[in-house]
């Protein structure tokens, strides 16, 4: 899934970073392009160095430098980012060729350069074998990215220039047909038929007859993640099956009869415990189930508002669903076997009281007692009235959430989830009251559902068993999270301390919402991974978690709810000690950082860069540094970010100046994009009005 990118880290030669830097400024930046009539055009002036937009596959670039730190050892750094369409091989074939002199006045000031000492014609294209040699130079050179994220995925720049072509087309198109004295058409298709004629007649349009090809990881991103929580079940059943031979009960010898019965002989539920311990096991289960279901969606909602959670809410939401998991394996459990025996009673049960106990609900459901057909069907009458009273007062409680969503919004969930709780028993009973007539000619079916309970149940067994893994790991590692933030509270300064300085590092954002970054921003931070191996190993699986995500749920143009990014990565350098995030963005800098403060994103935020810190100087002298931490965090996702003004000052000060930067679609913002393509989509689609009425509006 396209596109794909470039990052090239490479050590500078002593003292050529600040040359290097005014070269880059004034021969690699490319100037705003001309207005006309107050509107920006829509391509970047590039220097005759840099050609960037003599590359077709290129959607963003940018150059920059990370000074040398002498009390880390390490060296000034350049940086080249690149966001391109198909191979990186075939990208810096062409880059090469486009910009020789550029490339080699810049790379002049690296380390290992290939070509030092080689005189050289300015302009002059490099040679097959000087090609050859920064080829595989600057290959080897890539250190690509942890995490990456685009919001447009896919999409070639050659497509996202096209669509939004498309669009405007064909929103003047509208806007004149309203203004001409001839109506518009009267109906939705027909509004959707003139538009697809209008395409039809640009020859320059014709490519928008097709619906454009959409990566499988959009296609079927949902059907991956179904597929891994599978598998994660999977593994969860094997660790319980595991513990179950440790404890001497090897799957051959499992009877879940027998565990049922025992489970509910040894649940206090009264005197008639030991006389009904199906019934009482799968009551208390149910209690059990409801009670944490309903203490899940108080969290929920706590969550739902990123300025209202609590710290410990994320990692006690997982270890509840952990919980109810169990239950819900141990409730079906119970299900499955009461259901199999009712309908074909087993010798196999070697419980007397559990034995007993399904004998009696036979005798109640009617079972072998020859019920007329006319009780059946008053049976099932009841039961129908029961349903649509249930289902009536189900839907009053969601619409009653959507008119008035902030009453009582956590009861009104936890009713209408017992509500449907109550439909599926008693849909259960009311097919065992229909079976009940045909036990004879449904004998071959029913054998066949009591050998699937015989296998089934002992699975629910062992992922009941199972859970307790996930459940005690993500226990330790909140505990091991909240003990080094304590530590970190003692090892570094508070990010308060940056709010009472004057703001410097100008240099950093001196492009942004001006010039060529009017639409469109780039951000480039640089902070240093917090030491030892437990905050290293956090930020890798954060990373990998996210960008695993950011391909297969976070595809459709935002990232957590954030819609304005249009590609970004993360990437651990100098062997773990560093973390630098390179971000192309639309809009404007403080209202960035707000969408990632005021939305569920903040936890992602938090997550990674909760295991950084910076090195500040205020007076940006000599003295040392002092190691200011990101705002302090809780079990790694709560709070954070949602210190504003620490947390600006911190990205602010962990900012590296973006020497050069270009955009192939540089007024064009993620929204913009994906509406575009949007509107191709649906063009030539069958749509129902309301469908069209949203293309419309999309004009």
């Amino acid at each position: 899934m396209g596109p794909s990118y470039l990052t090239v880290l490479v050590p500078l030669t002593a003292d050529s970073s600040e040359a290097l830097k005014i070269y880059l400024r004034d021969h690699a930046n490319p100037l705003p392009p001309p207005s006309q009539g107050g509107q920006l055009q829509q391509g970047l002036q590039c220097r005759p160095d840099f050609p960037f937009d003599s590359l077709p596959t290129l959607h963003f670039c940018s150059f920059l430098v990370l000074d040398a730190d002498q009390e880390e050892g390490l060296p000034a750094q350049l940086v080249f980012e690149a966001t391109f369409d198909g191979a990186r091989e075939a990208f810096v074939h062409d880059l090469l060729i486009a910009m020789p002199a550029g490339l080699d006045e810049v790379f002049r000031h690296c380390r290992g350069y290939p070509l030092t000492g080689v005189a050289r014609e300015r302009h002059e294209p490099f040679s097959l074998v000087e090609r050859t040699a920064l080829f595989t130079w600057l290959v080897g050179l890539d250190v690509g990215a942890t995490c990456y994220f685009s919001g447009s995925p896919g999409r070639t720049v050659g497509q996202i220039r096209d669509e939004h072509r498309l669009r405007t087309s064909l929103a003047d198109d509208l806007a004149g047909r309203r203004l001409a004295p001839t109506p518009m058409p009267a109906t939705n298709a027909g509004l959707q038929k003139s538009l697809q004629e209008r395409v039809e007649r640009d020859p320059g349009l014709a490519f928008a007859t097709a619906k454009a090809p959409v990566p499988w990881e959009v296609r079927r991103g949902d059907r991956v993640l179904q597929a891994l929580g599978v598998a994660g079940l999977g593994l969860v059943a094997l660790f319980g099956a595991l513990f179950f031979w440790i404890a001497g009960v090897p799957p051959s010898d499992l009877d879940a009869w027998d565990y049922v019965a025992m489970l509910g002989h040894a649940l206090p539920a009264g005197s008639e415990t030991g006389a009904h311990p199906l019934a009482t096991t799968a009551a208390v289960l149910l209690a059990g189930w409801i009670g944490i279901r309903a203490w899940e969606i108080v969290i929920e909602q706590q969550l739902a508002d990123p300025h209202r959670q609590a710290s410990l809410a994320d990692g006690l939401s997982f270890i509840l669903l952990f919980v109810r998991l169990a239950l819900t394996s141990l409730l079906l459990l119970c299900l499955i076997l009461a259901v199999a025996a009712v309908l074909m009673p087993t010798p196999d049960i070697s419980s007397p009281a559990v034995a007993g106990e399904i004998a009696a609900l036979r005798e109640r459901l009617g079972f072998g007692t020859g019920v007329s057909g006319w009780r059946t069907a008053a049976e099932l009458a009841a039961i129908a009235a029961f349903l649509a009273l249930c289902s009536y007062r189900r839907t009053s409680l969601q619409l009653a959430m959507a008119r008035k969503p902030g009453r009582r919004p956590a009861w009104r969930r936890i009713s209408s989830q017992v509500i449907a709780l109550a439909e599926i028993i008693v849909l259960v009973i009311a097919a065992l009251l229909v079976l009940r007539h045909g036990e004879t000619w449904l004998e071959p079916v029913l054998r066949e559902l009591h050998t699937l309970a015989a296998w089934a149940a002992p699975v629910l067994l062992w992922i009941a068993a199972g859970l307790s893994v996930p459940l005690v790991l993500q226990v330790l590692i909140l505990v091991a999270i909240r003990v080094h933030e304590a530590r970190d509270r003692r090892a570094f300064a508070c990010a308060e301390i940056l709010t009472r300085t004057r703001l410097g590092n100008a240099a950093a954002r001196a492009r942004e919402e001006r010039g060529s970054n009017v639409t469109q921003n780039h951000l480039a931070s640089i902070t240093y991974v917090k030491p030892g191996a437990f905050r290293l190993v956090l930020l890798r699986l954060t990373l990998r978690l996210i960008g695993f995500l950011a391909r297969f749920q976070f595809n459709h143009g935002n990232l957590g709810g954030i819609p304005t990014i249009l590609s970004a990565r993360w990437v651990i350098i100098d062997n773990g000690r560093r973390l630098i995030f390179l971000d192309n963005y639309g809009g404007g800098w403080e209202s960035y950082l707000n969408e990632f403060i005021d939305m569920g994103a903040v936890k992602g935020l938090n997550a990674i860069w909760t295991n950084t810190f910076i090195k500040w100087r205020p007076d940006g002298g000599s003295a040392p540094a002092q190691r200011v931490a990101f705002p302090e965090t809780r079990y790694a996702t709560a709070r954070g970010a949602q210190a504003e003004r620490p947390f600006k000052r911190y990205v602010r000060w962990s900012q590296v100046e973006t020497l050069a930067w270009y955009g192939a679609y540089h007024t064009l913002s993620i929204v913009n994009i994906n509406t575009s393509t949007d509107v191709r989509q649906r063009l030539f689609a069958p749509l129902p009005s309301h469908e069209v009425d949203a293309l419309v509006s999309h004009l």
